[in-house]
This record gives structure tokens, sequence and C-alpha cells, in this order.
């Protein structure tokens, strides 16, 4: 339901740009998956959503994946349940789903 819930408000603020971004998932044969590709242009950018207030290295493990291999992804983003915005790593931040819903 979280993921479903970040899909719906990530596709709305899609259909802004112009023009409008596409939005994928991604799985390997080995079945690492990332939730959301958000596709702009040329742009690629992974968004991994996480239900968990507290956001880890860890779990930004297949973002890092996917960006190794799409140079066309400059960072990352995990959505997460908490409050804080923190950087996992270079590239790659973590964000509250709030910010995406305007609360």
């Amino acid at each position: 339901m979280f993921e479903c819930m970040v899909f719906l408000h990530l596709r709305s603020l899609a259909q802004l740009l112009v023009p409008p971004a596409r939005i994928y998932y991604w799985r390997t044969t080995t079945e690492k998956e990332i939730d959301l590709v958000l596709e702009h242009g040329r742009r690629l950018l992974p968004v991994e959503v996480k239900l968990t207030s507290n956001p880890k290295y860890k779990d930004a493990e297949v973002l890092h994946l996917f960006m190794g291999e799409y140079p066309e992804a400059r960072s990352g983003v995990l959505k997460h349940a908490g409050t804080e915005i923190r950087l996992l790593d270079e590239g790659i931040v973590a964000l509250p789903w709030t910010l995406l819903a305007g609360v």
C-alpha cells in the first residue's frame, strides 16, 4: 500500500513535467528490483520505496546496482516513512514520502 501511494504521488508530479516523464520498474534476472524508475529525456532517476522511518545505507544497495549499470542515473532516491532527509551515499538521498505529497 505504501509503495502504491508513493507511485500515485510520483505519477502525478511526473505528468507536470514538460515533456511528461515516464515511470517504470526495473528487475534483474536474480530478482533484484528498483520500485520506480523515472525517465525524463535522457535522465533516469531510480526510486526505492521503504516502509521504514530509519533508512540505512543497506537499504540503498539496489540503487547502487542500478546506478552502476546505467550512467544516465546520476543520483538515486530512497522514499521512506520517516521525517528526516538523509544523505545515504554519494548521489543517494533518503527523502520522506511527504515531500511528494506536500504534507
